[in-house]
């Protein structure tokens, strides 16, 4: 319709951007309110923010969050069937405090944990109550990074400066507090968060070892780089469910874009080797993140003598690696049903309830386009197998079966023993 067309009939532009803007409202269905920023995402806590304060802001958060976008009345709308306070719980930062029996004398640690992207501090929690056991001295805080714990929207308005931001206060939290020393653990872009701060502060002194878990240094994805402008055209690289009470499922390409820029600036800005020991465990086979630049980043800059690296492969043949102070770890050959570690086993015992090997949540991501497939994968326990992505054929099967992606680590008990030896002042890496 031409200009003087629209002038002949009395129509305004106004009014045709009107008359677009419903079109396009009844044509398109309106935006979920999940994929939308809330009105209560994690907060970042100010400097003098006590950690039990900060703890009980996000949880309220959290909450009001839940309620507002999942939670109407007699509705659970998270696979396991979890009420709102189950839900709260598992998304929520927490902390450990010491045992009352603890006294001068004995060793007390601080750890500062912190999860990866799109995840929560519930992907940390048996890792800090196997390490509260070892160590009921220890003073253990699990930060949640700005973005996370509510709504996927969220994670639409914060940038890697945010989640800087939130592990700085992590680190001065210790600062008052009454511990032999800070330990940090990270987990995927928790990982990068760590190696991020000591490249920002060279010869720092607060932290004196780090934990790395499945290292988030660079995406398996090749078109990574062009996340950052990406975003602007294609908000969100893929929508599903959100049916994981403890996790997000939909991925906007905003947090994407800023998990390439952390990652790049860790991977550039490394220029000498960390003065404090490493502890590296990963996954050969992840499809998430890079493992081999992992590889390179630790056996150039972290392969000294007090730090130790995990490999944990499905091939039978990965016996050697190519620097020291390294070892394969092969799957369990007694568990027919589980064939290879992926980018999210690590953290997670096989007796978890909402993620081990009969979770309320097997991860079926692969099939969610095909929902016979996806809901056989979900229920079928005779024919599917736990392994990363990567091992499924054409037919999207691994030796006839389907894949649920491998959601919890069998051997679990062995890797606390390994990080609790690296813990323990007088153990040594390699002999837990």
């Amino acid at each position: 319709m031409t200009l003087r067309r629209i002038r002949q009939t009395g129509l305004t532009l106004g009014t045709l951007l009107v008359i677009a803007a419903l079109l396009s409202y009844w044509i398109l269905p309106p935006t979920p309110g999940r994929l939308l920023p809330s009105a209560s995402p994690a907060v970042i806590p100010a400097g003098d923010s006590s950690f039990s304060a900060y703890v009980s802001e996000n949880r309220n958060r959290i909450r009001n969050v839940l309620r507002a976008h999942y939670f109407q009345p007699d509705q659970e709308p998270f696979l396991g069937l979890y009420n709102i306070d189950a839900v709260t719980e598992m998304r929520a930062p927490f902390e450990l405090v010491p045992a009352s029996h603890c006294e001068e004398d004995d060793y007390q640690p601080g750890i500062l944990m912190v999860h990866g992207l799109t995840d929560s501090p519930y992907l940390l929690r048996s890792v800090a109550n196997s390490l509260k056991f070892r160590f009921p001295c220890a003073l253990i805080r699990a930060l949640l990074t700005p973005g996370h714990g509510t709504v996927p929207g969220d994670l639409l308005t914060v940038n890697a400066d945010d989640w800087r931001d939130a592990f700085d206060y992590g680190v001065n939290s210790f600062a008052e507090a009454s511990v032999d020393e800070v330990i940090a653990l990270g987990y995927s872009n928790g990982s990068a968060l760590i190696l991020d701060y000591l490249n920002r502060n060279p010869g720092q002194q607060t932290i004196s070892k780090m934990l790395l878990v499945s290292p988030g240094l660079q995406s398996t994805n090749d078109n990574a780089a062009l996340a950052p402008v990406l975003r602007f055209v294609w908000p969100w690289l893929y929508e599903r469910r959100d049916e994981d009470a403890a996790k997000y499922e939909s991925f906007p390409t905003r947090a994407a874009g800023e998990f390439y820029r952390l990652t790049s600036d860790v991977m550039s800005q490394t220029v000498s080797s960390p003065d404090i020991p490493a502890l590296v465990l990963t996954s050969a086979d992840d499809t998430t993140t890079r493992s081999d630049r992992v590889l390179e980043y630790y056996c150039q800059w972290l392969n000294t003598g007090s730090s130790y690296l995990y490999w944990f492969s499905a091939a039978q043949d990965d016996s050697s690696l190519p620097c020291d102070n390294s070892e394969v770890v092969m799957v369990p050959t007694d568990n027919e049903r589980f064939v290879s570690y992926s980018h999210v086993a690590l953290m997670i015992p096989p007796g978890d309830a909402h993620y081990g090997e009969t979770g309320s949540y097997p991860v079926c991501g692969a099939y969610v386009d095909n929902d016979a497939r996806y809901q056989q994968c979900m229920n079928d326990e005779a024919n599917t197998v736990y392994g990363e992505t990567s091992l499924m054929d054409a037919e999207g099967l691994y030796q006839g079966k389907l894949v649920r992606r491998s959601s919890y680590n069998p051997r679990f008990d062995e890797m606390l023993a390994i990080m609790a030896c690296f813990i323990e002042p007088e153990c040594k890496p390699g002999n837990p």
